[in-house]
């Protein structure tokens, strides 16, 4: 029997933005604050990196995070503009490229990925 994988315990929801027709342009645009939430097959895990506050006049913290997939996974739709959904509630911003870790058994395969999440409170 296969023990259970208790780091991998987060649901997660990708968003993918809606096309809207724009009278500004010719062609349908991408709408950001109305995205559509794409549920990810498998658990992720995901862990505290950092965080920071700022001066006291204009109070914000900003939480940086780690995902992780488990092995043998992958999130092709994820890019450096995407925004995940941890849990149903935490909304995080991808932050840079997420990283896709080669499987050293299986050639040009992705073993799993990491990316850095950011949430920023205020």
């Amino acid at each position: 029997m296969t023990e259970p994988q208790i780091i991998f315990n987060q649901d997660l929801e990708i968003a993918v933005p809606a096309r809207i027709e724009s009278p500004y342009a010719s062609e349908p645009v991408f709408d950001y604050d109305n995205p559509v939430w794409h549920e990810v097959a498998f658990m992720v895990s995901v862990q505290p990196e950092t965080s920071s506050e700022d001066d006291l006049e204009r109070p914000v913290t900003v939480s940086r995070l780690v995902l992780i997939t488990p092995p043998g996974t992958d999130l092709p739709e994820m890019t450096a503009e995407s925004k995940v959904r941890v849990g149903g509630v935490m909304v995080c911003d991808v932050v840079g490229a997420p990283a896709r870790w080669p499987d050293p058994w299986n050639k040009g395969k992705v073993h799993h990925l990491e990316a850095t999440l950011e949430v920023v409170d205020g």
